[in-house]
């Protein structure tokens, strides 16, 4: 005696704002010379957390907000 189980389909989700904006790709600013260097940056794990939701919420990337305040230093200090 074999037993049939039947097992629905999954129906189709529609794509949540969240979803959207993790897919689409934002560029980060180019630099002016074409050339890129690397900066590591050692953070406290809450602080990265925080960081992180708070560049989710503006729908920015990390990258693009480090390069923001570091261009506005340097503004600033020249």
């Amino acid at each position: 005696m074999s037993k049939k189980i039947d097992i629905p389909v999954r129906p189709q989700q529609v794509a949540t704002s969240a979803d959207n904006w993790v897919g689409r790709q934002v560029d980060a600013p180019t630099p002016t010379t074409g050339h890129t260097k690397r900066l590591t940056v050692d953070l406290d794990a809450r602080t990265h957390a925080r960081f992180k939701a708070y560049c989710a919420i503006r729908q920015t990337k990390m990258n693009t907000e480090i390069n923001a305040f570091i261009e506005r230093c340097l503004e600033e200090a020249s």
